[in-house]
């Protein structure tokens, strides 16, 4: 069993935009909160992203911008 605790959530006008407020909503959460697992859903798109810790102890949130992909292809 998961806690898993969904804490922001609004709308876009398309899924792009829904995509890209979601993201800067997490990139500013993982800063507040530091390196942890974090679940990102979009529409019915989930992704995952857990930011790291530098060499020297300072916060990476490199991967945070690209835990999903810009473009969404469905068939």
């Amino acid at each position: 069993m998961e806690n898993v605790d969904w804490t922001d959530e609004g709308e876009g006008v398309g899924w792009q935009d829904a995509r890209d407020e979601a993201v800067e909503a997490l990139y500013r959460r993982a800063e507040r909160e530091g390196a942890q697992e974090f679940r990102l859903l979009v529409g019915e798109q989930e992704a995952y992203c857990w930011p790291g810790v530098t060499e020297a102890g300072e916060l990476d949130l490199s991967n945070v911008r690209e835990t999903m992909p810009r473009r969404f292809w469905t068939p």
